[in-house]
């Protein structure tokens, strides 16, 4: 680390500490705690997953650390005053900063966030429209042909990095000395094994296998959770979970809660103190009856370790909400922009918090058609009063504005105008 870095990053460190002494962020935190306990204050919302390579504006993004732990500090301290400057959405400004800890093993990352990795490396091919852009089409290699291959599921070993994180300290000592105080954040776990088996085997030879080789899905279904309950064992042992998370759903939203279980910092070392979130996103195309037999007595043994989950994706849940009050622990389900909200809102009622899911793709065009975006706001909000079931929005996977970032500046005034 230069002294042009340091000096870098004292600067945006300094930056972000005054904002977050700000009055604002003690009362979002309290609303996002309100919410969680299906209690609202009001509807929450955050934008996430955004296409940072179309985001900058007068360089206020660009890099100019080389240090590869440098450059990871700088990237989300930029990236967080620039949410702050120009979204101004739900996301809470900590008086502290997080740093990741380090991990030895097989531990994949997407996003962002860390993720279990079931032991084969992903093989496919890949296209791009825009090689800026993080998003690509795939297609992938079938790995899991027979039960054979079931031997390719293996258990990690997984330690601390002790000297990285000693390298880390070292340099955040410097970094933040005198500023704001850092924290050594441990790893959010999240359960999406059909994500995996798709990735492993592409999306079409599952489908036709809940068919034709329902047994086979099963054993790999099996061996997956088996790996998945020794990794949290192992997580556990290490006291890595990380405690009372201020965000979750692969940090896509926020966490704060007045559970108990959840908000001893200082005592957690279980699972049962931190969120998880589980998601089967293909089965988008099957029946609510095949997606409980593919996935209920899977992921059911995981939930049940934590202390609050977070279900769904982009698979619409609407009518599958018979299979998701059985799972242990759900406080937040998703609906995504296919699913009616009316029929969840009346499914859901005041039990859950709703998750809504603009349609991110309202905003990749030639233009925005924000009186749309309103309309499906405005329909969620009516939706959600007429059963009292706490709501918040939180606009992801955004692959592209079409290279005009102002859009997603002027969705957060609106739907601040609308949810207030």
């Amino acid at each position: 680390m230069t002294n042009k870095e340091l000096e870098i990053l004292r600067n945006l460190a300094s930056n972000i500490a005054e904002i977050s002494q700000l009055d604002t962020h003690n009362k979002t935190r309290e609303d996002w705690k309100a919410l969680h306990s299906l209690k609202p204050n009001r509807p929450m919302f955050m934008l996430t997953q955004y296409p940072w390579h179309e985001m900058n504006v007068d360089n206020e993004l660009t890099n100019l650390c080389e240090d590869p732990f440098c450059t990871m500090l700088e990237t989300n301290m930029r990236r967080t005053l620039y949410v702050w400057k120009y979204i101004q959405d739900d996301t809470v400004i900590e008086p502290y900063f997080n740093i990741p800890i380090p991990i030895k093993g097989r531990l994949a990352t997407f996003t962002g966030y860390d993720i279990l990795n079931y032991g084969i490396e992903i093989k496919e091919h890949t296209a791009s429209i825009d090689s800026n852009s993080d998003v690509k089409s795939h297609i992938y290699h079938d790995q899991l042909e027979s039960e054979s291959d079931l031997i390719k599921l293996t258990k990690p070993v997984i330690s601390i990095d002790q000297q990285k994180l000693q390298e880390y300290k070292e340099k955040s000592d410097k970094i933040f000395e005198g500023i704001m105080p850092y924290k050594i954040k441990g790893i959010e776990l999240g359960f999406q094994l059909w994500d995996f088996i798709v990735e492993y085997r592409g999306a079409e030879i599952c489908l036709y296998d809940l068919i034709d080789r329902p047994e086979f899905l099963h054993k790999i279904l099996k061996r997956m959770t088996d790996i998945s309950l020794y990794l949290i064992d192992t997580f556990e042992n290490l006291g890595i979970i990380a405690e009372h998370s201020e965000l979750a759903f692969a940090d896509c939203c926020a966490a704060y809660t007045y559970d108990k279980h959840i908000i001893e910092e200082g005592k957690i070392t279980t699972a049962k103190n931190a969120w998880t979130f589980g998601m089967s996103q293909i089965f988008s195309s099957v029946s609510k009856e095949m997606h409980e037999e593919f996935e209920y007595d899977y992921l059911e043994p995981m939930f049940k370790r934590f202390g609050n989950v977070y279900y769904g994706c982009c698979e619409p849940l609407d009518n599958k909400m018979d299979m998701i009050r059985k799972y242990s622990n759900v406080r937040k389900v998703s609906m995504s922009p296919w699913a009616n909200i009316r029929l969840a809102t009346e499914r859901l009622s005041s039990d859950f918090v709703l998750s809504r899911k603009p349609n991110p793709a309202s905003f990749a065009g030639s233009s925005c058609n924000f009186d749309f975006i309103e309309k499906e706001i405005i329909e969620t909000q009516q939706a959600c009063k007429s059963t009292n079931t706490p709501v918040e929005y939180l606009l992801k996977d955004i692959s592209t504005v079409n290279y005009e970032p102002q859009r997603l500046w002027e969705w957060s005034k609106r739907i601040r105008k609308i949810i207030n």
